[in-house]
């Protein structure tokens, strides 16, 4: 007998029974979140894993983002196309397709620049946090700031 996967259709929470939890990035919402539009695939809240999040991050041509800590995860990123700069403590890496990077818990970092074809990477959150946490409203809470009615930052 071959079991079924369970899709994102299905209840949110971790992984149990054996059965996969699949996701497709056609079914997660493009958020605007500063500069840059995210795709949070699966995490804590949509379900399939309670320890990781995982998405796709979109920027424009020139795009840049604030410098930023993360307490309580770390960040990594897989560039899929284009090319840009990663900015840590006070260095510059270059981005370009094929790269992983791995930026540890609270290191200062942001996307500094984004060349003209745009930029498009995965991001993995260990230990995964809920999408609400990478909202734009999260953001302007963090920050004190509000959010305007079109939900970008």
């Amino acid at each position: 007998m071959v079991s079924k996967p369970r899709v994102k259709a299905g209840s949110p929470g971790p992984v149990t029974g054996g059965v996969p939890f699949i996701a497709h990035e056609n079914e997660a919402p493009l958020v605007p979140l500063g500069a840059q539009k995210i795709q949070v695939v699966m995490d804590p809240e949509a379900g399939g894993s309670s320890r990781l999040t995982i998405g796709r991050s979109h920027w424009p041509a020139g795009g840049s983002g604030p410098p930023h800590v993360h307490e309580g995860w770390e960040e990594m990123f897989y560039v899929l196309s284009g090319e840009g700069q990663l900015q840590a403590g006070e260095e510059r890496y270059a981005l370009r397709p094929g790269m992983v990077v791995c930026v540890p818990e609270r290191v200062p970092h942001c996307v500094a620049w984004v060349g003209e074809d745009g930029l498009e990477m995965v991001f993995l959150l260990a230990p995964g946090v809920p999408g609400r946490v990478l909202s734009p409203a999260a953001a302007a809470s963090r920050r004190g700031d509000a959010v305007s009615r079109g939900g970008a930052e």
